[in-house]
This record gives C-alpha cells, structure tokens and sequence, in this order.
C-alpha cells in the first residue's frame, strides 16, 4: 500500500489592515472630487439664474476640472481638446492621499494593492458624472498609481518594508547611491527654486497685462474673480515647468509655430487667460548668460553638498564611486525632469493650440548637460585623485590629501584628537586612555561616546574625559539616529574616530562626515566571520585559527579595507567565553600599537 503526499495549496488570504487601505483610498478620492465639484456647483448656482444649468452642467464642469487633475481630458467639437492638467490640483490630490493613508498606518505590504485598486474604482465612480465625451480612463489609472505609490512610501517610512527583497536591497545599498540620490533631491530643488524666480519675475513685469485681460473677462464681479484666479493659481505648478523650460534655453510653446525660449519668441494667438500676460513678448538676448548662471548656480550646490567633502577626504568615496554619484544624480534628476515635462503638457483648444508644453526631449537633453557640468566642476574635478593626477596611487592620494587638511587646521606637534565610540565593559577604551598618558604615542582622546549607559562611560569620567550618549531608542528612525550620533561627534573635531565595541552600524550621515578616518576592531579574521556572532560562528565552522582584525568602517558590514590582522589560535574545548578572553587578550595590544602607528604617520 503506497501514500502519496498531497500537494500544499497556497491560498490567497486578505491583509488585516485592509478596512483602512480601502477606508483611505476612498476617502482622498471623494474629497478631492467634493474639493472641486462643491466649489464649481456654488459658483454656477450664484452666476446662473437656470437652475437646471447649474445642478446638471456645472456638476459636469466640476468632474471635468477634477479630471485634469489627475490626467484626464475634454473633448468637444467645438472647442477641442483640453488635456493639460491642472498641476496644482494634482498637488492637492498627493497631499490627500498622503494624508489619509498615513493616518490609516497601514503594516502590509499588500495592503498597498488594496489601496490602488480602491481609489482606482473611487475615481472611476468619481467620472460618471463626466460628460460621455471626457477622457477618465488615465484619471483612473493616474489614481491607482499615485496611491501605490504614497502607500508603498508610508509603508517604508514606518520601517514596514525592510523584511522585504526590496527593504533588504535597500538596506545593502552603495553609499555612492544614498549619496547620488541626495544630490538629486538638491539639484532638483536648486531648479525649482530658480524657475519659481523666473516666473515671479515673469508675474511682476507681466502684471499690467494680465490686470488688462483679468479686467476684460470678469469686470467687477467677485464671484467670477474668485473662481478665475483659483483656475490660475491651480495652474501655476505648470507654469513653473514652463519657467523651467525657458531657463533651460529650449523653452516652451503655446500653439503650434510657437515657441517662447531666452533666444528667440515666436508668439501667435493664445487663450484669453490673464496670466498668460507674462508671457515673454521680446528674446532676452545673450541667453548664454543665463545658462552659464544656472550652471554655476548648480556647481556651488554640488560643491557644498557633496563636493567638498570628497575634495577634504578622499578615503570618503573612490574616483570611481564618485563618478558613479553624479552619474546617479543626473539620471535622476533628468528623469523627473521628464516626467516634469509631460505632465506641464497637454491641448488647450482646437487647431494650433493642440500643443502646448515644454520643448521636453530638448529640455532634458540641455539640462542633462547643464548637470554634467556642474557635476564634473563641484564633484569630479575637485576629487583629490584628479587634483594630484592620475599617476600618484591612491594611498599616496589619501596620506597628501589628509595631511593637507589636518595642517590647514592645526601644527603638526599636537597630538592627534581621538573620540572613541563604546558600547560595553570598556576594556579596550581603558588601554587607549593609559596610551595616551604618555606624550609620545602621539593622540589624546578629546570624548568618549555611547548608545546606552555602560561601564566604558565610568572610564571616560575617570580619566576627566567629555562622554555623550545617543540612544537609538530615542529617535524616531535610524536616519535620525545616524544624524545625532554625526553632530555629537563632529562637536570634538576628531582627527580619527576609534569604534572600540561599539555595537552599532553608522550610517550614511556618519560617513560623510566621518569616513575615511574611523576605525573599528573585530574578533575575528576578516572577511571570515563578519556581524556581531563573530566567535560563535567560527566555533560553530570548526575553526582551528581565529583572532582579531584592525580595520577602516565603510558602508557595509565589517568589510572595509584592513589595517592590521592578528592570529589566535582555536584550541580544542575552547568555548565561546574562553576564545572571546583569548581574542581579547591580543586584540586591545594590536588596537594600542596600530592606532599609535596611525596617529604617528
């Protein structure tokens, strides 16, 4: 008689959080239609004697604006097609659903398809009352992403996804990636800031014409003011692409034939709307004085972001990385630009008027280039390997380059200030501080600093030394952590940072700060044997040679380059307490005599 196994069958099962994703997915969705459909509703019912106009047509309109929110369009015969979408309406919509589902702190991850597919049917419900000629398919599917997408964030933010293959990826990340992305998040608000200027400007000098056409649409009416400078203000965002694309030099058009850049203005008829007043009505005229500002704005940001940190420490971040930065930077922050770029595009009438929008792949394509200047200017040049040239060997690079920024800021006598990093009994810190006492080893150790109370702290007072604790459980995220541990340090001004059973990673904060001239020590012989079990996973590999490794912290777990190693041998019986006083015994000898050497050269 034989048995045969039966098969496990998966079943699909519902996220307990799903009352609030499909709560929250409704909620941003109703009140961004009620947001437009109320207002549009009230305006009609004042300005419009017919009452049937008002609750039948003006419900229409209502839908229609909220579509161009979210990336649908109107379509008539008569009057063509409008499709360029209301941008500040689209920021209202993010706000909301950024709203609604924090607050519904959802925990799984699969609470984020609830949540899409719920807003996706809320917009589609939403559109019905949309005249038949409207386009709400995109609306819909703009709802369903921009939903995923503030869900999955929510999600990440509150630490929920870091179990996943995408929170471990993440996790494993390349410091020149967190610091690419940052430097894209800058870049970008750099060009913000400067469109936004322009189109102020553009405002200001416009402001006579647009007052004029205001005057002409809406005469003293309030209601009917009211209602058009909402229009315009929810346009504005899309206005400041346009801004954006100008400064870029490509510019923008408004109407086939069209085009509206610093160099040349080729208008036609536009739509009868008071801000485009601002319109530019002449070119500029030396329109590269502009792109060399933007540039030269870009590389001051880049430089006092990123760049000076890698020209002052160049044990920071290789020649390689860096270039793999800016790369990132650029990709990134091209790409949003073209995203930027379609979204301020779209129709705004019958005929010419079809097209409207930023000049995108040109635009892209001129501030791709503006970024890799300012890039290769604040980033690359500055990169203490190009600076000293290509021949020199990337030791040589780091010894000159640290030795030139220590002399800058003090005589080469002093001794060197040391803030060591303690978690536990202290032992090691104890035999720095008895090195130091003596004038020749060349270090002194300015703080001692902690994530927790402990024993190590009690040495710090003993020998009058500063002390600080930063504990982890007091923020409200690692970043933060990070960040607090980073400006407690940097206090003291540490020519090297000595991690003596610190018990905790440093991240990408520390690092910028820090890296390059923080060491740690390990009970084992890396790379075997990295993370916090070093001892118990070599007696559990049947190790017959361990000991202690001196090395330099990078990103990774214990994988930086190594200093100085020293062999302990595994005898047989040795348990872990016996093997770890083992260690010990040659590891705090080999930290003292290395870091001497260190300190000394």
């Amino acid at each position: 008689m034989s048995t045969s196994a039966t098969p496990t069958r998966t079943e699909l099962t519902v996220p307990s959080d799903w009352p609030g994703a499909v709560r929250a997915g409704v909620e941003w969705v109703a009140l961004g239609w009620l947001s437009v459909v109320i207002p549009t509703l009230l305006v009609a019912l004042i300005v419009t004697p017919s009452v049937q106009y008002s609750t039948v047509s003006s419900l229409a309109s209502g839908t229609n604006l909220w579509l161009l929110g979210l990336g649908g369009a109107r379509h008539s015969e008569i009057d063509g097609t409008l499709s360029l979408p209301l941008l500040g309406l689209t920021i209202y919509n993010l706000w909301l659903a950024r709203s609604f589902i924090r607050r519904a702190q959802l925990f799984n991850v699969s609470a984020i398809v609830v949540t899409a597919c719920t807003s996706a049917g809320a917009a589609f419900v939403g559109s019905f009352t949309a005249p038949s000629s409207s386009s709400f398919f995109p609306a819909v599917l703009f709802s369903a992403l921009l939903a995923a997408v503030v869900a999955a964030v929510e999600l990440g933010r509150a630490g929920h996804l870091d179990d996943t293959r995408l929170g471990k990826a993440w996790a494993r990340r390349p410091l020149w990636l967190g610091l690419g992305l940052r430097l894209a998040g800058f870049e970008l608000l750099t060009l913000a800031t400067a469109a936004l200027v322009v189109l102020a400007l553009a405002l200001v000098t416009g402001f006579s014409r647009i007052s004029t056409l205001h005057d002409s649409l809406v005469g003293a009416g309030t209601v009917a003011t009211v209602s058009l400078l909402t229009l315009q203000i929810l346009w504005l965002p899309t206005a400041a692409i346009w801004a954006l694309s100008w400064l870029a030099g490509p510019g923008f058009a408004l109407g086939q034939g069209s085009l509206f850049s610093p160099g040349v203005v080729r208008a036609g008829s536009v739509p009868a709307l008071p801000m485009l007043g601002a319109l530019p009505k002449t070119a500029f005229g030396s329109a590269w004085i502009i792109i060399v500002v933007l540039i030269l704005g870009l590389t001051l940001v880049t430089w006092l972001a990123i760049g000076r940190k890698v020209a002052a420490n160049s044990k920071l971040i290789s020649l390689r990385a860096t270039l793999a930065l800016g790369a990132t930077a650029i990709i990134t922050s091209s790409l949003v630009i073209l995203l930027l770029c379609l979204a301020a595009s779209g129709s705004v009438g019958p005929g010419r008027m079809s097209v409207a929008g930023p000049r995108t792949l040109a635009v892209v394509g001129a501030l791709a280039a503006q970024l890799f200047a300012a890039t290769l200017l604040g980033l690359v040049l500055p990169h203490p390997r190009v600076r000293l040239g290509a021949s020199q060997t990337k030791h040589k690079i780091e010894v000159v380059s640290m030795s030139a920024s220590k002399a800058a800021a003090r005589s080469g006598n002093e001794p060197k200030r040391l803030v060591v990093l303690a978690s536990g009994s202290g032992s090691n810190l104890l035999a720095i501080l008895k090195a130091c006492q003596d004038p020749t080893y060349g270090a002194k150790v300015v703080a001692v600093g902690a994530d927790k109370t402990c024993k190590a702290l009690d040495y710090a007072a003993q020998y009058k030394v500063p002390s600080f604790v930063v504990p982890l459980k007091d923020y409200p995220s690692r970043a933060s952590w990070d960040q607090a541990l980073t400006d407690a340090v940097a206090k003291y001004q540490p020519d090297l940072v000595v991690c003596a059973g610190f018990m905790k990673l440093v991240g990408e904060s520390f690092l910028a700060e820090f890296g390059g001239k923080t060491i740690n020590t390990h009970p084992a012989l890396l790379p075997k044997y990295p993370g916090a079990h070093a001892v118990r996973d070599a007696l559990a590999d049947g190790a017959t040679v361990s000991g202690a490794t001196l090395f330099w912290v990078d990103a990774g777990v214990d994988t930086g380059k190594i200093i100085a190693q020293v062999q302990v041998p595994v005898k047989p019986g040795d348990t872990h307490e016996s093997l770890t006083e083992r260690i010990k015994a040659a590891e705090t000898p080999q930290l003292v005599a290395e870091l001497g050497k260190l300190v000394r050269s």
